[in-house]
């Protein structure tokens, strides 16, 4: 019983000291609050760009190229051959 009391009692002395601070309230409430609600309102209409998938075009393995390519697209990505260096 002894042991729990002083636990207790060492948090109560942290949460007291923790709200004398007000600047310490507004850094761990305030703020991320505050800053999730204005990157809420600067992302609030903007729809994610698809992205685009680049296969590389392989002299030896252009059949299988050409398979990822089609599967892909399939997939509903948007996918494009390309050879070494656009792949780069």
């Amino acid at each position: 019983m002894n042991r729990w009391h002083c636990v207790l009692q060492l948090f109560l002395a942290r949460v007291r000291e923790f709200y004398r601070e007000p600047e310490v309230l507004f850094w761990v409430y305030g703020f991320p609050v505050l800053l999730a609600v204005c990157l809420g309102i600067a992302f609030l209409r903007r729809t994610p760009q698809p992205s685009v998938v680049d296969v590389q075009d392989v002299p030896e393995l252009k059949a299988a190229a050409a398979a990822v390519l089609q599967q892909l697209q399939t997939a509903g990505l948007s996918a494009e051959l390309h050879d070494e260096a656009d792949c780069a």
